[in-house]
């Protein structure tokens, strides 16, 4: 209480307290009277909480009440209660500016925009507007250190450079009455600049591969404010030679009779190889950058056994210093051409097993529909149907798939490629495609109301096995082919290394002539 005034904070409860000095007799009681600025009036019994000491909780008050208090035979001088706002910060604007940021970034510090996050090495301002004029602003913070500069006593600013989270809490203190405002809690966090995100991945072939393979690779980048440069390599863990542990009989046979002066010479290979893709780009401003990328086994003149691998890199722009990023290793092995088309034979003969048992089942499901003679077990045919189809096309997605590894390893040549296709895949997929979908479709009138006759339906389960039948049969024939392919090559291969050897025991005859 001063100089006959009671300051309160505006529409907030309050609690007077009036202590009784008795002389004689205790007070038993103590009124008050209030009355406002529009005349209205009342008196309250104070509540007695001991001996000489009454209280009462002043309701909210938005306008100037006066007062008096009495008890006993004394009284209280009049006094006015007067309710002033609490100080309270009416706008709270934060602006940061970044080499990184093309315009700055500004918050309200609202519900609405979540958690604010700034890049490292922001400039930030501060600027704080209250409702009424402030002698000075608390803070309360171990992050930070804020010098303000105001301008009317309602605005503020303050400055300073953003490296880390800061955490601090504001008390603003009134400047005509003794009295502040609750503490607001600030909370500034820091947006971390990521390295690049790397994905790198092949396609068409295995990890297993011939000399002359052909690789492709897609890259994908991602950065959070923009990709600088992306590349790949190739590397060489050892300078590899070309290993003849298991050689065949006729090979054996003629290293024996001509010699091999070359079999203890170490093949050079190319130890690491570079294939930039995209930049450096200056400025960084593509946040996701997509590349693709053959590589041509040849180049690096490989010989069975070498392993090779390949990674992709990727560079940011970030403001503190580059940030680079490595993918995984992709290992390969590099074998004969003969040993992997061994292995992708025998992958479609895999196959072609899993379609002769898919073929079985077909034909199971044609004779249950050759025997029905109601629609009770409609719901089991067509579960069959769907698994003899899926089985179908992933054979045929498979078998598309051993056909391009083919042609990415140069394994067979144009007319081999030709004669599967013609044979085997687009047939395959002329059954997944129409057929089976055709006969699906009439499976599921079966539950209808107006089912497709069975005899139809028995009819093109029919034509599918048929298909089915012709398909085998041509796959047969395609491994018979391959067959007298690979013995054609190795009669070819053995004259040329009989003519290789030959030239060279003739060269070395000449040479020794001249020697002597």
């Amino acid at each position: 209480m001063q100089a006959g005034q009671w300051i309160l904070p505006r529409g907030e409860s309050a609690a007077l307290q009036i202590l009784v000095e008795d002389q004689e007799e205790p007070t038993e009681s103590v009124w008050l009277h209030l009355a406002g600025e529009d005349g209205s009036s009342e008196t309250i019994t104070m509540n007695r909480f001991q001996a000489g000491d009454f209280r009462y909780e002043v309701p909210p008050l938005q306008l100037p009440v006066q007062a008096y208090a009495w008890g006993g035979d004394g009284e209280t001088a009049p006094f006015e209660i007067v309710p002033i706002d609490r100080p309270r910060i009416t706008d709270l604007k934060i602006k940061a500016t970044h080499p990184r940021l093309s315009e700055p970034f500004v918050s309200h510090f609202s519900a609405s925009e979540g958690n604010v996050r700034l890049l490292p090495q922001s400039k930030v301002l501060l600027e704080l507007t209250t409702n009424v004029k402030v002698r000075e602003i608390d803070v309360d913070s171990e992050d930070v250190l804020l010098q303000w500069k105001g301008t009317d006593g309602k605005h503020f600013q303050a400055e300073w450079t953003h490296e880390k989270p800061v955490n601090f809490r504001l008390t603003l203190h009134s400047a005509e009455h003794e009295i502040h405002s609750h503490p607001r809690p600030v909370s500034i966090g820091v947006q971390p600049d990521r390295g690049p995100r790397l994905s790198f991945r092949y396609s068409g072939v295995r990890q297993r591969i011939t000399a002359d393979a052909t690789i492709p690779f897609s890259i994908i980048a991602r950065d959070d404010f923009g990709i600088r440069w992306v590349g790949m390599d190739s590397n060489l863990p050892l300078a590899e030679t070309e290993t003849k542990i298991k050689q065949n009989v006729t090979e054996a046979a003629l290293d024996q009779v001509f010699g091999n002066p070359q079999a203890d010479k170490k093949q050079q290979a190319v130890t690491k190889k570079e294939y930039p893709l995209y930049g450096p780009a200056d400025p960084a401003v593509e946040n996701v950058v997509e590349e693709e990328q053959r590589v041509s086994i040849s180049e690096l003149k490989l010989s069975p056994g070498a392993v090779v691998t390949f990674q992709s890199h990727a560079e940011d722009n970030c403001y503190t210093g580059v940030q680079k990023t490595s993918s995984r290793q992709l290992v390969f092995r590099v074998v004969k051409p003969e040993e992997l088309f061994r292995e992708i034979l025998l992958r479609q003969q895999q196959l072609r097993s899993r379609l002769r048992k898919a073929r079985d089942q077909a034909e199971q499901l044609r004779d249950q529909l050759k025997l029905a003679q109601s629609l009770d077990q409609a719901a089991d045919w067509m579960r069959q149907h769907q698994l003899v189809r899926r089985e179908v096309g992933q054979i045929s997605h498979a078998l598309n798939g051993s056909v391009e590894e083919m042609k990415l390893n140069q394994l067979g040549g144009e007319e081999t490629y030709q004669l599967i296709t013609q044979t085997v895949l687009k047939p395959l997929e002329n059954l997944h495609d129409r057929e089976m979908e055709l006969q699906q479709q009439s499976l599921e009138t079966l539950r209808g109301d107006t089912p497709d006759p069975l005899e139809q339906i028995h009819t093109r389960q029919d034509e599918i096995l048929k298909t089915m039948d012709q398909i085998l049969n041509n796959m047969a024939q395609w491994d018979s082919f391959i067959d007298v392919v690979n013995q054609l090559n190795a009669v070819i291969k053995l004259e040329q290394l009989v003519k290789e050897k030959t030239e060279e025991l003739k060269k070395k005859q000449v040479n020794s002539i001249f020697d002597n």
